[in-house]
């Protein structure tokens, strides 16, 4: 990893501080807040899903501080969703679970059997179940951009740029998993900010 890889991962860290407070119901300043629900579907699913794209990319070494950051601290967030989370899991989160299953399964066997020519596809699909994994957070800060922490997503699109940045290679082995948080995180910065913006205007 280089240095701006590193950076990432640091940045990723951070912007956990403002958004496990905001869960506990506090702001990074100690004042008191409404408290933030995370999606617990979403949660769990990233968690399990960063176990298996940080053991790729430890295979592939490619390696990454964001992926570093992601697999402790989203098990962190995903243990703290089954107490102050929202758990209305939907058929879509039914779907996507079994969407992640096939991901998951279609890896081991590809890894197993030809390693040497389902990169490409082994890591585009774990980065689709990522995506698939974001719905239910997705839904929750359209209907209620209260119960997610705008300054937190707000660092995790600063420290994917940073990660992005410090990529040795755009090979998909490389590449897949930092560019599809980047897309994550812009995403639900751009709900929060649209949807915020929307109820301060009324």
């Amino acid at each position: 990893m280089n240095n701006l890889s590193y950076a990432g991962g640091v940045l990723f860290a951070v912007g956990f501080a403002p958004y496990i407070l905001a869960i506990f119901g506090w702001d990074i300043l100690g004042r008191k807040i409404e408290r933030r629900k995370p999606a617990q579907f979403t949660w769990l699913a990233w968690a399990s899903l960063n176990t298996v794209i940080l053991y790729a990319l430890y295979t592939n070494g490619a390696i990454n501080g964001l992926i570093m950051s992601q697999f402790v601290l989203a098990w962190i967030v995903a243990g703290l969703s089954l107490g102050y989370g929202n758990n209305n899991w939907t058929f879509v989160d039914a779907f996507c679970t079994g969407f992640i299953a096939v991901a998951y399964v279609g890896y081991t066997a590809a890894n197993y059997y030809q390693p040497e020519i389902v990169h490409f596809d082994t890591n585009i699909v774990l980065a689709l179940a990522m995506l698939c994994a974001s719905w239910s957070m997705f839904l929750g800060a359209w209907n209620h951009p209260e119960s997610e922490s705008m300054l937190a997503w707000i660092i995790y699109c600063a420290a994917g740029i940073l990660t992005l940045a410090g990529m040795s290679s755009w090979e998909t082995k490389v590449s897949a998993q930092p560019v599809m948080f980047l897309v994550i995180a812009t995403t639900m910065v751009c709900i929060l900010v649209g949807r915020t913006w929307k109820i301060v205007r009324r």
